[in-house]
């Protein structure tokens, strides 16, 4: 399997580390991860981006939140290049909602997205406040939907 033969990132469930422990390459530089037997390097196609000076300031201090709050030790590490899969992952499961014909008004228009989610998660948090600090928003729309019919 290349990369050229899904188009897309590799499935979780496909994605283990080799053995049980950590896996060094020759150079040392930290966990090798393996989809059937390929490293997973090796599926993925090499871009090159430019970003803006605070993109990239952005980019780290995600890639640090992120790091941070990971509850294994094991498997791959974040990398910026990690979060920048997650952000193209992002914008292509929005991409019919953005708005503009330049990169500036793709910006507004997503950061604008970004914000009524946000306050949208916020709505269903009051809509169901029995729903703990934890549960995602597609949870509480399930919560949602079972009190209504109970309430009928």
């Amino acid at each position: 399997m290349t990369a050229g033969d899904t188009g897309r990132s590799v499935p979780a469930a496909e994605w283990v580390p080799e053995g049980s422990r950590r896996a060094r390459d020759a150079g040392g530089r930290g966990a090798r991860e393996f989809v059937n037997g390929t490293p997973l390097y090796a599926l993925l196609v090499a871009k090159t981006v430019r970003l803006w000076p605070d993109q990239a300031d952005t980019l780290k201090a995600v890639r640090y939140l992120l790091q941070g709050k990971r509850t294994r030790v094991d498997g791959a590490r974040i990398t910026d290049a990690t979060v920048a899969r997650l952000g193209v992952d992002l914008v292509d499961a929005f991409a019919g909602e953005l708005e503009g014909d330049e990169e500036e008004e793709l910006a507004v228009s997503a950061r604008d997205l970004a914000a009524d989610l946000l306050d949208a998660r916020e709505l269903l948090r009051l809509a169901v406040p029995e729903a703990s600090e934890g549960v995602s928003a597609v949870e509480m729309v399930k919560m949602l939907v079972r009190k209504r019919h109970s309430e009928k």
